[in-house]
């Protein structure tokens, strides 16, 4: 999950589509009627409604406002509107409305880019409110990165655990990477599990990982071969080749030197160097395909130029030019 996006229309109505009072203000009231007309895709009277919660002080209102106007919204894009109305919102304590402000200083849109004001207000709203999800996310990532703070995995850890149990697919997915660093291979492997179950594609390889070597469960080349393919299908280059590899070798598969080939030269075609290395072996020994010179050296340069050791090697034995 990247952490440079800022809120679309759409994901704002999502958020607060279930938040409406039932006891309501005159504010609240417009900001629902504007969030009704947003639901509709009628942003010209979202925005008529959102500004009449806005100036009736809403902090919702304020920070619909706000991100009508820096998106465009139902009005003329105006960076520095939106901003002002965001901060006004931020101030009375709205963590949404930190976190896109947070948002807004990372990328630098409509405020100057500062790493240190994005992790002040993405801070501020998790602290402020622990159900807000995004905001512990963003707080992890800007530990685990040292984006406008000191980098420190310990503080990551506990900001993706608190939106890891809010049910946060990335922030699981990222604690299982810093769990498995860490050497802690069993915590991580369930994390991998839970957002590989989800169709993730970096997950479904990194749970193959675990299997492949047996890290956080019992080795299982059967179960690593089954995540790699599940990954594969979704293109991840890596996964793609490591079940190469397997069908090479014949592990948790047959041993198909046509079906390793396949995989090496779908990870190889997406430019990745063991995967282009391998493919010039299996033409150079006509493993899994017909032998063919050419296109062992075809491969062969290309995994060389990506500075792999062996096909560097081999490069030089075959006399093939690297300039």
């Amino acid at each position: 999950m990247t952490m440079k996006r800022l809120f679309t229309l759409l994901a704002f109505v999502s958020i607060f589509a279930t938040s409406f009072a039932q006891n309501t203000t005159t504010a609240d009231k417009e900001f629902e009627t504007a969030m009704q007309y947003c639901i509709n895709e009628d942003y010209t009277n979202a925005f008529k409604h959102m500004l009449i919660s806005a100036n009736l002080g809403s902090a919702k209102g304020q920070c619909g406002l706000g991100i009508c106007y820096i998106e465009g919204k139902g009005t003329t894009q105006n960076l520095t509107e939106g901003i002002k109305y965001i901060r006004k919102a931020a101030e009375q304590g709205y963590s949404d409305a930190k976190v896109y402000l947070g948002l807004c200083y990372l990328e630098g849109k409509g405020v100057p880019q500062r790493n240190d004001q994005a992790f002040h207000w993405f801070y501020e709203a998790a602290n402020s409110d622990l159900k807000n999800a995004e905001a512990q996310l963003y707080t992890a990532e800007c530990y685990k990165k040292g984006l406008g703070v000191v980098a420190r995995n310990d503080l990551a850890k506990v900001y993706y655990r608190r939106a890891a149990d809010l049910g946060d697919i990335g922030a699981i997915f990222n604690l299982g990477n810093l769990y498995y660093n860490s050497q802690d291979y069993h915590l991580a492997a369930q994390c991998f599990r839970k957002v590989a179950e989800t169709g993730d594609a970096s997950a479904q390889m990194n749970l193959g990982v675990c299997y492949e070597l047996g890290r956080g469960v019992s080795r299982d080349y059967t179960q690593a071969a089954y995540w790699y393919k599940k990954a594969a299908e979704q293109n991840d280059m890596i996964a793609t080749y490591n079940l190469g590899c397997f069908h090479y070798e014949g592990r948790g598969v047959n041993k198909d030197y046509t079906e390793a080939v396949r995989y090496f030269r779908k990870a190889a075609e997406q430019g990745y160097h063991k995967a282009q290395y391998n493919l010039g072996v299996c033409y150079y020994y006509g493993r899994g395909v017909k032998a063919d010179m050419y296109e062992a050296k075809y491969w062969i340069r290309k995994a060389a130029l990506q500075d792999h050791p062996e096909a560097v090697e081999m490069a030089r034995d075959l006399n093939i030019p690297l300039n």
